[in-house]
């Protein structure tokens, strides 16, 4: 992708996009910092980047409406007045061959820690996921996918559905042609961080801080930056189409 050429970043998710901390008085979405590091590499470029987090939302129906939020950044809409609103208002459409105008250039994904919360199993988490990266990719936008990661609470079920979670993200998922990973989990640990970098990026054991998530936003422009230097091939160096899995 030539430098001159306009970005157009979409970061989808729940509350750990849309920025929450500090019991919802305060939010800090990732996506700001995103956009400060590309725009420090490409000063020049034409970059917009676009935060739909919604807290509390789910990636897996019943309830969740990951999948819809992104079919309206990418399908055109019947009743375009609605706007986000068709999710709510119109059964969900089939028109997955219309373009985005301007095109979305690329698409961050992280999603699952209120599914896995309320127990929703990881086959469907993963499905609904792949069946996003699968709309985005289609319409040529690259996709770069976030794991899961920690939080105060570490019982088996959730740290073992979380581990099985994020492994299919990585290896099977980001070995998809236009498909790129970044392990927020290893990166911005919450167990293995000393006291004082728990208490200035962790608010409430789930959520971050203002500088958690500037620290996100460091780590995954950057991960980003070296994503469209180095063109659409996989992180783990995959150039396989994507696949049906069961």
């Amino acid at each position: 992708m030539a430098d001159s050429t306009p970005l157009k970043i979409l970061c989808i998710g729940d509350s750990l996009t849309e920025g929450y901390s500090c019991f919802g008085l305060q939010f800090t979405p990732y996506g700001d910092t995103v956009k400060e590091v590309l725009q420090k590499r490409w000063p020049d470029r034409e970059i917009e980047v676009i935060t739909d987090g919604v807290s509390g939302d789910l990636v897996t129906e019943p309830g969740g409406r990951f999948m819809e939020r992104l079919k309206s950044h990418f399908i055109e809409l019947p009743y375009p007045f609605l706007g986000p609103l068709h999710v709510i208002f119109l059964p969900p459409t089939d028109l997955s061959t219309v373009p985005s105008d301007p095109p979305i250039t690329h698409t961050i994904i992280l999603g699952g820690t209120n599914d896995i919360a309320v127990s929703r199993a990881v086959s469907d988490i993963y499905s609904t996921i792949q069946a996003m990266t699968t709309l985005a990719t289609n319409h040529s936008s690259h996709v770069l996918l976030l794991t899961v990661p920690e939080c105060h609470a570490k019982t088996k079920r959730v740290e073992d559905e979380r581990e099985e979670l994020n492994e299919l993200l990585l290896t099977r998922l980001g070995g998809w042609k236009g498909v790129s990973t970044y392990d927020l989990k290893s990166n911005v640990p919450y167990h293995d961080m000393d006291e004082e970098q728990r208490e200035m990026f962790w608010d409430d054991g789930l959520h971050f801080t203002e500088e958690g998530y500037k620290l996100i936003g460091e780590l995954v422009g950057r991960r980003l930056v070296e994503v469209i230097e180095q063109g659409n091939t996989g992180e783990n160096g995959g150039e396989t189409d994507p696949v049906d899995e069961e």
